[in-house]
């Protein structure tokens, strides 16, 4: 067995996706670069800016920048002045110094390529151009997803907020660990997007027309009981409020309750069919639109009309001379809400092992490397997989995952256009921890009402008038 050094690596491309051009309501196109042509991670202490303030915030003015040494050289000895001259001796030995730390540095990569501590290929540059954060607005606007670029840029006006999750008191082997508390009102929005252009996406239109035509008529027992105990506690409750409605009894909508979508999801909404991150795009892994602004979402159903028939007969005590209206309803559940909800937030789940992965990106658009969806794979099912993958933390598999890349082939180039750059849910946390601005908030299209081809009925519990005393000539 051979015990010397270990051979250098060879060099770390990373192969990736980017979108070629924007189709309506089909997503972007994308183009996968393999591994020989694929992007180039640059080693830098550089991250993404968090300084931009461009919305709501009123910039200091900038000082006048210092002579540079180039500018301080040209000056005569005869007409230097004492600050100018200090300031030349500065800038003489800051760049003496810097010379002599490139030298060092240059010397310690050698070494590390040379010991396999550092992949060969791995580009080292300290000065890239300069991205932040809310450049992704610009981004997103010249890839075509306006939509996107206006729900983003609301979250960099906003004021801080912060979506948290709540341990579950009530915690099952099979059930979540976390959860949204249900108790908290979130800020909402309600009138970026609508139901129509959600459905234009993917298989979004299928899956709703398979919710409302065939799931909800195949329903489970708990869904059954859960439809039933929504609509008949309604009625009650009207009766116990006016219980003259006894003869009117005809049923309810809920339209009224519109107003307050959260309030009104809590009350009505009975089911619901999720879409995973990326399953509702047209292209499984390659984000469009609705993704940017929507990775994990579902459709929700609730009730919107409900019928009453109800055959009355009277039934008489003739030991106390009374009689009362009996009422034999029939449910007939007519029309039903469907509609898009979802938390649009930067907030990372407690048990996932890293911050959730959002591409690279620069002021021109994004791409998705590979190791970012193995980084995204990993870091949601880690647990299931552990076994597969090992104990060794998702940075050390995937080493470039936090690195900006260059993605122009053999030779890298470091314009603003060539250099993306990573971004996570923290860094959007980190941010708004700096500006005091950035507020996750609740989606919700307008609820749409569908009318049921096949209504839901059942027969409910008989509803009882109160007793009346019996006259002479009704014997």
């Amino acid at each position: 067995m051979f015990w010397g050094k270990p051979k250098p690596l060879k060099p770390h491309k990373v192969p990736y996706a980017y979108p070629t051009d924007s189709v309506l309501f089909g997503g972007a196109k994308w183009k996968y670069v393999p591994y020989e042509e694929g992007a180039m991670p640059l080693l830098t202490e550089q991250t993404v800016s968090l300084d931009g303030g461009e919305w709501g915030e009123v910039q200091p003015p900038k000082a006048p920048p210092p002579p540079t040494l180039s500018e301080l050289e040209k000056i005569p000895p005869e007409k230097i002045t004492h600050k100018q001259f200090l300031q030349l001796s500065e800038l003489l030995a800051a760049e003496k110094k810097a010379e002599t730390a490139e030298q060092d540095k240059a010397k310690k990569e050698a070494e590390d390529i040379a010991n396999g501590v550092r992949p060969e290929g791995i580009e080292v540059k300290q000065e890239l151009p300069v991205f932040d954060l809310q450049d992704i607005v610009l981004a997103m606007e010249a890839m075509g997803w306006p939509i996107a670029a206006k729900i983003i840029k609301r979250w960099f006006e906003q004021p801080a907020y912060k979506w948290e999750y709540i341990r579950n008191p009530y915690p099952n082997p099979n059930g979540p660990r976390y959860l949204d508390d249900p108790r908290r009102s979130h800020p909402v929005d309600s009138t970026s997007i609508t139901l129509d252009w959600v459905l234009k996406f993917g298989n979004n239109k299928k899956k709703v027309n398979e919710l409302i035509n065939v799931s909800i008529h195949d329903a489970q027992p708990r869904l059954r009981n859960l439809i039933k105990q929504k609509c008949e506690d309604q009625i009650k409750k009207q009766l116990e409020e006016d219980p003259r409605k006894l003869k009117m009894l005809k049923g309810f909508t809920t339209s009224s309750e519109l107003g307050d979508l959260q309030a009104f999801h809590r009350a009505w909404q009975v089911t619901y069919i999720n879409n995973a991150d990326y399953l509702a795009t047209s292209k499984p892994l390659k984000p469009d639109e609705l993704t940017a602004i929507a990775g994990n979402f579902a459709f929700y159903v609730a009730i919107g009309a409900v019928q009453v028939t109800a055959p009355k007969n009277l039934v008489y005590d003739n030991e106390r001379r009374l009689k009362r209206w009996c009422y034999e309803p029939t449910i007939h559940l007519t029309h039903i809400y469907v509609y898009f909800m979802d938390f649009y937030n930067f907030t990372d789940h407690p048990e996932e092992m890293k911050s959730q992965y959002l591409g690279h990106w620069n002021k021109y658009g994004v791409i998705i490397t590979v190791l970012g969806g193995f980084s995204e794979f990993d870091r949601k099912y880690l647990g299931l997989f552990r076994g597969h993958l090992g104990d060794a933390p998702v940075e050390r598999r995937v080493p470039s995952i936090d690195l900006p890349v260059s993605v122009r082939g053999e030779r890298v180039v470091y314009s603003t256009k060539a250099v993306y750059w990573p971004v996570f849910n923290s860094t959007f946390d980190a941010w708004r921890a700096r500006h005091k601005r950035g507020q996750d908030c609740v989606i919700f299209t307008q609820p749409k009402l569908y009318k049921l081809k096949k209504p839901i009925v059942w027969r409910a519990e008989n509803v009882h008038g109160e007793w009346e005393g019996i006259h002479e000539n009704n014997i």
